[in-house]
Order: structure tokens, then sequence, then C-alpha cells
């Protein structure tokens, strides 16, 4: 009985360690799930933040922007047929900036 006694002793002491360590792990676990949700509560933030940032400026209207040059080039009808190879060869010129801005600069066409 003596032995027996013993055996569960030892039993119940090994049982006992094996769950503190569960339940250290345990905690642990739960530590970083709460640090990950804190994370990811701060990115869903910041994306809002941004979100609302962007959704409230209003965009300038820019004077020398493809619609604009889309617009002039199909009002010059006679001269470019809308369709045509020297039409679609303008747009992909107009696609720079640079070329944009001298084309609706000049007096001829602005």
């Amino acid at each position: 009985m003596n032995f027996l006694r013993m055996l569960t002793m030892t039993y119940l002491k090994r049982m006992r360690k094996k769950m503190r360590e569960m339940m250290f792990t345990f905690l642990m676990q739960i530590g970083r799930v709460l640090r990950l949700s804190s994370q990811i509560e701060k990115l869903c933030n910041a994306v809002d933040n941004i979100s609302q940032a962007t959704c409230s400026l209003t965009p300038a209207m820019n004077p020398y922007g493809i619609p604009q040059v889309v617009k002039l080039l199909d009002n010059m009808s006679e001269e470019v047929l809308e369709a045509s190879p020297l039409y679609f060869f303008s747009l992909k010129l107009l696609l720079n900036k640079d070329t944009r801005i001298i084309f609706l600069s000049s007096d001829e066409y602005g």
C-alpha cells in the first residue's frame, strides 16, 4: 500500500507539473494573441485614416490632363480623323506629359 501511495503521489506531482507547464504555455499564447489583436487594430486604424485622408482630398483639375487633350483631339476631327492611324499615333505621343503641355499650350489649338 505504501508503494501504491508513492506511485500515486509521484504521478500526481508529474501531472501538476504538466498542468502548470500547459497553463504557462496557454497564458503565453493568450498574450501573443492579445498583442497580435492590438497590432491588427492599429493597422486597421491606420488604413482607415489613410482612406479618409485620401477621400477628403478634392482632385484639382489638371489643365494638361489626358481628358483635356483627348477632348481637343476629338474637336480636331477635320485634321485628325477619329480612329485613324494618325489619331492613335497622336494619343500615344500625348501620353507623355511634356508633349501634352506643349500641345495644349500652343496658340493654334489651345
